[in-house]
């Protein structure tokens, strides 16, 4: 469509060019003819003027010359009028020359916007060009997609097949699996009412072992005096050797003794039963106490405890039993596995909304590959069997079921032969108080 018009405007061009070189050449040829009538206009000024001459020459003669004159006013006259007639020729000449040279300009201009058209015609047909070009490279790659998307689509169709061959199959799994689900789910409900009644059997074991142990620890409570009783002589001196079976009788009581209250601690704490009852507690005087108590063994085995307390920390509310209970299980635990001459680093700080406690020693350190069992009821490493055989194994899994039901925790770094250090927190904002039936107990 464009091209048409492109064609049609230059052919228009043209044409209008032609007129112009056609009136071009009229405005010259007419100024030609007015170039020869002014030199006409000059020959005949000349012309006069020797008429002139010659009437002065004939001025001899009056008559003749006024006649001569008279003819030649009159001829003068008639040129002047000529002249005037000529002027007036040339100035409309002029004006038709300056009309054509104005057309000449308009006709100019018209061709030299014709000439930016057809230049910006020339360049949408080239831009057009290159647009089809493009659209055929477009429709080549459309080409080779298509046949792409064929091939993929028959890669689909045979993956539909195989997809419809595993819908079967999954198909038979499900209802393989409904049928497994079924009987798990048999199978949890059974497993369910035997843990009811696990648990029912524990709660029936914690509470035995609670009356049990009550029941045990009376009597042996007053095997406790009576055997302090013969060795303070209360029934009359006794020998070296009595003193000594006494002392063995003591000895093994107390043992006893401590590992009833341990046992009656672990029913306490695992039926839910402790009593938290909050109290305004200094723990830096609480470890400084128990240090107190322990100092005997401490000097015996030649220890040297470092104490490193904040001054800044302040009284929290907790329950006092658990507090010193907590201290005494791990100083006595530090105590216990170090060797004479060892040391024991004792911290005590502010840790963000925590208090925390540290217990370092130089001691045999617990065996990598038993730490994960630390915590657990009844368990104690090989290393601290041999260096105590009068554990228990029931301290640290008491104090860290009571600190995660009082809002602490408890945890260790160890190296075997060369130390441990346990990590205590306790919340600043302290412990909440807690309805229960029995207090834990302390060692004595």
């Amino acid at each position: 469509m464009k091209s048409d018009k492109t064609k049609k405007l230059i052919m228009v061009a043209k044409k209008k060019e032609s007129v112009r070189s056609k009136l071009a050449v009229t405005a010259k040829e007419k100024e030609a003819v007015r170039r020869k009538l002014v030199v006409t206009a000059k020959e005949k000024e000349d012309t006069r003027n020797k008429l002139v001459v010659t009437a002065k020459k004939l001025a001899s003669t009056a008559k003749e010359a006024e006649s001569v004159r008279s003819k030649l006013a009159v001829t003068a006259k008639e040129k002047e009028a000529v002249r005037r007639k000529l002027a007036v020729t040339a100035k409309e000449k002029e004006a038709v020359r300056r009309k054509l040279v104005v057309t000449a300009k308009e006709k100019e201009d018209t061709r030299n916007k014709l000439v930016v058209i057809a230049e910006k015609l020339a360049a949408t047909a080239k831009e057009k060009e290159d647009i089809r070009s493009k659209l055929a490279v477009t429709a080549k790659k459309l080409a080779a997609t298509a046949k792409e998307k064929e091939d993929i689509r028959s890669k689909l169709a045979v993956t539909a097949k195989k997809l419809a061959v595993t819908a079967k199959e999954k198909e038979d799994v499900r209802r393989k699996l409904v049928v497994t689900a079924k009987k798990l789910a048999a199978t949890a409900k059974k497993t369910k009412l035997i843990n009811e009644e696990l648990r029912k059997l524990d709660i029936a074991k914690d509470e035995f072992v609670s009356i049990a142990s009550h029941q045990l620890r009376t009597p042996l409570t007053a095997l406790k005096g009576y055997t302090g009783m013969l060795l303070d002589g209360d029934a009359g001196p006794v020998n070296e050797k009595q003193h000594e079976y006494l002392t063995e009788i003591k000895n093994a009581n107390d043992r006893m003794i401590s590992l009833i209250t341990a046992l009656l601690n672990v029913s306490r704490v695992d039926l839910d039963v402790f009593i938290v009852e909050p109290e305004p507690v200094d723990l830096k005087k609480v470890a400084k106490d128990i240090l107190k108590d322990l100092q005997m063994k401490i000097v015996e085995k030649k220890l040297l405890v470092k104490t490193v307390f904040e001054k800044n920390i302040p009284i929290i509310s907790a329950d006092l039993n658990i507090i010193r209970m907590i201290f005494q299980n791990l100083f006595t635990n530090a105590l216990k596995y170090i060797a004479p001459g060892g040391k024991i680093n004792i911290s005590i700080k502010k840790d963000g909304a925590n208090i925390l406690i540290s217990v370092a020693d130089t001691g045999y350190g617990i065996p990598k590959k038993v730490q994960s069992k630390i915590f657990t009821k009844m368990f104690r490493a090989d290393n601290a069997r041999v260096n105590d055989p009068d554990g228990t194994g029931l301290g640290l899994y008491i104090v860290k079921s009571t600190l995660e039901k009082t809002g602490g925790r408890i945890w260790f770094e160890s190296t075997e032969n060369k130390g441990s250090i346990f990590y205590v927190t306790t919340p600043i904002e302290g412990m909440k108080k807690k309805e229960g039936t029995k207090r834990l107990e302390l060692k004595h």
